[in-house]
């Protein structure tokens, strides 16, 4: 299932819930476990700095991320990793911060946010803020976007007394080019 199953799901779910508990989402798939895609990151400027056993390195300025079809566009990307060689079997980064009208695009799916997080030791990716997941013409809107990378399972939550919002159109992402 891509993400158009997470839409779909989320269409059965909108009329009484506040949450949305889909099947499983190809959403962030490159950034899942086991990717052997590379990183590819362009900005127009990077600042690196070392302490202890972390190397952070700050990209700002159009920075966008790419690993395999998933593209992370943002105003400034931060990627923590460990120093030295990457081990076998282990991600070559711990953690990915996105900040400033952050987006997400996989094929010919789209997420946006204020800001994102991509945790590899917890396998957990969150977008908060103005969340706004599209496919096509199918569009869902919440606070906050949860996948867990592992299961494929997401969740899309409003604040406090708010609501998710969703539009769905039947056939739409059928419509949609590679999917």
């Amino acid at each position: 299932m891509k993400f158009r199953s997470m839409l779909l799901a989320a269409a059965f779910a909108v009329a009484g819930a506040a949450s949305l508990h889909a099947q499983e989402s190809k959403l962030f798939q490159d950034f899942r476990p086991g990717s052997d895609e590379a990183i590819n990151v362009e900005a127009d400027k990077l600042e690196v700095s070392e302490k202890a056993d972390e190397r952070v390195s700050v990209f700002t300025g159009n920075v966008s991320v790419t690993r395999g079809v998933t593209v992370i566009n943002a105003s400034a990307i931060t990627i923590h990793s460990d120093l030295g060689a990457p081990q076998s079997g282990k991600e070559a980064f711990n953690l990915i911060e996105a900040t400033g009208k952050v987006t997400v695009t996989e094929n010919n799916s789209r997420a946006t946010a204020d800001v994102a997080t991509f945790d590899m030791k917890t396998q957990i990716a969150t977008m908060t803020g103005n969340v706004v997941l599209s496919q096509g013409s199918n569009i869902l809107s919440g606070e906050t976007l949860t996948v867990d990378l592992n299961s494929g399972i997401a969740r899309v939550e409003e604040a406090a007394g708010g609501r998710i919002k969703g539009v769905f159109t039947p056939n739409a992402a059928k419509a949609a080019p590679g999917e």
